[in-house]
């Protein structure tokens, strides 16, 4: 399926997505715009604990990655692997072209707080 077909089947309407694509920019809305959702386009190399913090209190509540076979270095970051819901093949004409990742971002907050939480509870 395509990936912007595939994130508007699976995410909440109203919710606001991060979308990382390898050929993506900032403000590169194409990813958005097929998905029918509002959100934030980044740079895969710019997707940081710090800025989806940042993006978190701005309301996102998904990340969505698209990669591709040609660029093996740009892939999710590591610090959301916990909170991936999804991986998926993009198709498009019959052609696998990449991979899609989906991450709540709510799942990743929560886990991240309570782990926050058991470091600071004395034993």
């Amino acid at each position: 399926m395509e990936a912007g077909k595939e994130i508007d089947g699976r995410l909440p309407k109203d919710d606001l997505v991060i979308a990382c694509d390898h050929a993506s920019e900032y403000s590169d809305p194409r990813l958005l715009q097929r998905a029918d959702r509002d959100g934030w386009s980044v740079a895969i190399p710019d997707l940081t604990p710090s800025l989806v913090a940042k993006l978190v209190a701005a309301g996102a509540k998904h990340v969505a990655i698209v990669t591709d076979p040609d660029h093996p270095e740009l892939r999710a970051p590591e610090f959301l692997a916990a909170s991936r819901t999804l991986e998926t093949p993009v198709v498009h004409g019959g052609k696998t072209l990449g991979t899609l990742a989906l991450y709540d971002l709510s799942a990743a907050h929560a886990a991240g707080a309570a782990a926050d939480s058991a470091r600071s509870t004395p034993r």
